[in-house]
């Protein structure tokens, strides 16, 4: 349970305001119930017609948000993540948005502490703990480290930090660094979400290396190499099992063209 959510919300002129508590406790106790929530919305310019509109949002309007929250559930970002189950953990975080639109203004800073997520994909587990904070329109990873639970691998883990830039409330760029010594990211659990291939899958960076993550929603790039420590894959619509190992190497798409113009036999010379 999230706990108990208290709103208060008013709407006039496109403008919309309001409140957002939430409170945790028990109803069988007589305590005072914990704050984990208090957001205050002291303005978002917005039009709630139901008519559509290209943009909902009014330009030149002021935006107005100050929040804190204290051990929040990371349950209740559940709905807002595709792709990801949120089994454990809480936030803890301070943030203010200002400006107006589309010029918008993120500060603030937070934790996250004892996540437990499973990527739906792959049906893998995984700890998370990270440290972040906002600055103008862009959010920085101080530091994240996501674990394997020690039933899959009980020293997994890969560490990530970078930042993350917004247009709006929209996230637009990335450009996040990942090392790992070693994460199972494919086990037999995932036979139960992908019957194609399964099977231990565990990866690493190269020693002093990181695989970098950038670009954008629209035109990701994963730049770096990976190099499979272990993998004992099943394919069950082949006839053999897939046991690998070796260096996967990400390059950007322009230097990729590159390396293919690079001719196979030795270049000789002209003939006069």
């Amino acid at each position: 349970s999230v706990g108990t959510i208290r709103t208060n919300a008013r709407y006039a002129n496109k403008d919309f305001s309001g409140t957002l508590r939430v409170e945790g406790g028990s109803f069988d106790t007589l305590d005072a119930p914990e704050l984990l929530a208090d957001i205050d919305i002291r303005s978002i310019p917005i039009d709630l017609a139901f008519a559509p509109r290209e943009d909902r949002f009014s330009s030149g309007k002021p935006f107005d948000i100050v929040g804190t929250t204290n051990k929040l559930p990371l349950a209740i970002l559940g709905p807002f993540v595709p792709g990801i189950l949120i089994r454990g953990g809480d936030a803890t975080l301070g943030f203010n948005v200002d400006g107006r639109y589309p010029d918008v203004d993120y500060r603030g800073r937070g934790q996250i502490d004892d996540g437990l997520i499973i990527v739906e994909s792959t049906n893998i587990a995984y700890t998370l703990n990270a440290s972040f904070s906002l600055a103008e329109e862009r959010l920085d990873i101080a530091g994240a480290t996501l674990g394997n639970v020690p039933s899959d691998l009980p020293r997994g883990r890969a560490t990530a930090y970078g930042s993350i830039y917004f247009d709006g409330f929209t996230p637009d760029l990335f450009d996040i660094s990942i090392r790992t010594d070693g994460l199972l990211v494919l086990s037999d659990a995932t036979e139960a979400v992908n019957d194609r291939y399964y099977g231990d899958l565990i990866v690493a960076t190269e020693t002093g290396r990181t695989l970098k993550f950038g670009g954008s929603l629209d035109y990701p790039m994963l730049k770096g190499a990976i190099v499979i420590l272990e993998s004992d894959l099943t394919y069950p619509y082949r006839d053999q099992l897939g046991e690998y190992s070796g260096r996967v190497e990400f390059v950007e798409y322009e230097q990729w063209k590159k390396k293919k113009k690079v001719p196979i036999r030795p270049t000789l010379p002209e003939i006069p």
